[in-house]
C-alpha cells in the first residue's frame, strides 16, 4: 500500500510538472525561461523542479552555505549553478550550527527547548559548527553574474526573512516563493509563519496556501507556505510564471480570487 501511494504521488506531480510546462509553452511564448533559485538546497532540487526542467527550459540556481554540501551538489547536479554562500540581511560572519539531523542545521542555534520536544529534539543536537561568511542575496547574485530570480524557494531554518531582506529589490522580480517555516520557536531568534507572512504581504505577496510537514505529538511545527505576488504588481511574464507555478505546486485554481482582489 505505501509503494502505490508513493507511486500515485509521483503520478500526480509528473502530471503537474507536464501541466505546467504546457502553460508556460502557451502563455510564456517568446519569454525568457523562468529562473529557480533554491536557498538550503541540501539534496538538490526539489522533484517537481527537477520534473519540470526535463520537460522544459529552466535555468536552476541552487545556494547552499554548507560548502561540502556545496560541492555534492555539484557533483549531482551538472545543469545547475551552484553557489556556496551564507546569506543573510547584511555583510559579516556568522556560524553555521551542525546538528544530528543535517537537513535542520542553520545559521540560528537550535533553542533548548526545541531540543527537548519528543518529535524533533533528537533532530536539533549540535554536532559541529563551522565558522561562515555572511552575505546580501543582492551582492551575491551581481559578483557571480545571476540573473533575477523568478521563482525562490527557502528551507534555511528559521533565517528566512533575513535572507529575503538581503535580496533587496531584486526581490521584485520574483512571481512565487516556498518558504518552510516554523509555527514555533526552534531556533533563537527566528521568526515564526506569522512573520514572514507579514514581511512577505509588505513587499506585495499573498499567501496562496499552507502544507504542513505532518502533525507529531508535539502538534503541527512547521510548515510549507506559498506567496505569490499581487496581481496588479505583475507584467505579462509574471502572469505566465504565476500560472506555471500555481499549477507545478498543485495549488487549486480557486485561490485566484487571492489574485484578483489584489
Amino acid at each position: 500500500m505505501r509503494l502505490l501511494r508513493l507511486w500515485a504521488a509521483r503520478v500526480i506531480k509528473a502530471h503537474a510538472a507536464l501541466a505546467a510546462a504546457a502553460i508556460y509553452r502557451r502563455n510564456g511564448r517568446g519569454f525568457a525561461p523562468p529562473v529557480m533559485v533554491d536557498i538550503g538546497a541540501r539534496g538538490g532540487l526539489q522533484m517537481k523542479w527537477r520534473t519540470y526542467r526535463r520537460l522544459a527550459p529552466l535555468r536552476a540556481i541552487m545556494v547552499e552555505a554548507n560548502p561540502e554540501e556545496a560541492g555534492r551538489l555539484r557533483q549531482m547536479d551538472r545543469l545547475a549553478t551552484v553557489v556556496t554562500a551564507g546569506l543573510g540581511e547584511e555583510s559579516g560572519s556568522g556560524t553555521l550550527y551542525l546538528t544530528s539531523d543535517p537537513g535542520c542545521s542553520s545559521v540560528l542555534r537550535p533553542t533548548v527547548e526545541a531540543q527537548a520536544l519528543p518529535s524533533v529534539g533528537y533532530r536539533l543536537g549540535i554536532v559541529g559548527t563551522v565558522e561562515i561568511a555572511l552575505e546580501r542575496a543582492d551582492a551575491v547574485f551581481r559578483r557571480e553574474g545571476l540573473p533575477a530570480p523568478d521563482f525562490l524557494k527557502l528551507d534555511t531554518q528559521g533565517s528566512e526573512v533575513s535572507i529575503l531582506k538581503g535580496f533587496g529589490t531584486l526581490l521584485d522580480t520574483a512571481s512565487g516563493i516556498e518558504i518552510e517555516c516554523e509555527f514555533v520557536q526552534l531556533y533563537e531568534n527566528q521568526l515564526l509563519v506569522t512573520d514572514v507572512v507579514a514581511f512577505l504581504q509588505a513587499r506585495g505577496f499573498v499567501l496562496v496556501a499552507l502544507r504542513p510537514n505532518g502533525i507529531g505529538e508535539d502538534g503541527i511545527l512547521d510548515t510549507n507556505a506559498y506567496f505569490v505576488r499581487r496581481e496588479k504588481l505583475l507584467d505579462a511574464r509574471q502572469k505566465a510564471l504565476v500560472a506555471l507555478w500555481l499549477r507545478l505546486n498543485r495549488i487549486p485554481t480557486h485561490f485566484s480570487y487571492v489574485l484578483a482582489s489584489g
